[in-house]
């Protein structure tokens, strides 16, 4: 599911400020920016084995997380809210565990990969049947 449908279905009046009038968020977990971060990384990994039929090598997925990561850190309009014990360092080497462990895992060969993150649309209604009126939401492409 998207982001942006997600915010939709569990708070319209939220979908509605950043959407519809366009208000930044006051604040952001740092959940969103390291599970982007890992999207991004798997998405890599699939795409290389997609054009070069090899597993890509884990530093690479590693630095992609950790770039991507810091990137979208840097440009939040929203301060960034970190658990207890947690900054950007330890964010990112926690990132970087996870996407060794998932490069380790992962064996492509054994999946029929398609696609890599399609674009995603649909027409959405309110309860009395009145069309919303249409967002798309495009993934990235690297």
């Amino acid at each position: 599911m998207t982001d942006t449908l997600f915010i939709y279905m569990n708070c319209s009046l939220k979908y509605f400020f950043r959407y519809v009038l366009g208000k930044p968020a006051e604040r952001m977990s740092i959940a969103l920016p390291v599970g982007k971060a890992v999207h991004a990384g798997i998405e890599h990994c699939y795409r290389e084995y997609l054009s070069k039929r090899e597993k890509p090598d884990a530093d690479v997925i590693c630095k992609l997380f950790a770039d991507f990561l810091t990137a979208m850190l840097d440009k939040s309009e929203a301060p960034v809210v970190f658990g207890d014990d947690e900054n950007k360092d330890s964010i990112i080497e926690t990132g970087k565990a996870m996407m060794t462990a998932f490069c380790k895992a992962v064996k492509p060969e054994n999946v029929n990969v398609k696609a890599v993150e399609l674009p995603f649309s649909a027409k959405l209604y309110t309860e009395t049947a009145h069309r919303v009126e249409p967002y798309r939401c495009h993934r990235r492409s690297h």
